[in-house]
């Protein structure tokens, strides 16, 4: 895959929705949307390694599973919720820009 742009990784963290659960590392997509200059070039020359070496950071392999109650009383009975995976946030930034 060919390297992306600084303004390509911008774009994508613009368009990033907000309000979501993060992933184990509670770094939400806000976050990133308040990358100084400097802290975005550095996070830039991280997605094209990642891109380069077909790896990321093992951290960024970690989810964590949530359960949301299902649309009927909740009854504090785990059957009457389904489980939602949350990963992190930066992982999500990659697929998005490896898939557009």
């Amino acid at each position: 895959m060919s390297p992306i742009s600084v303004l390509e990784l911008r774009d994508v963290i613009i368009a990033s929705p907000t309000h979501k659960a993060p992933g184990p590392s509670s770094i939400p997509y806000e976050w990133f949307k308040l990358l100084s200059d400097t802290s975005l070039q550095f996070f830039y020359g991280l997605m094209n390694r990642c891109l380069d070496l077909f790896d990321i950071p093992k951290d960024w392999h970690l989810a964590s599973i949530a359960p949301i109650p299902k649309p009927h009383e909740f009854d504090a009975l785990l059957k009457n919720t389904r489980p939602i995976t949350l990963l992190e946030t930066a992982r999500k930034l990659l697929v998005k820009i490896s898939t557009s």
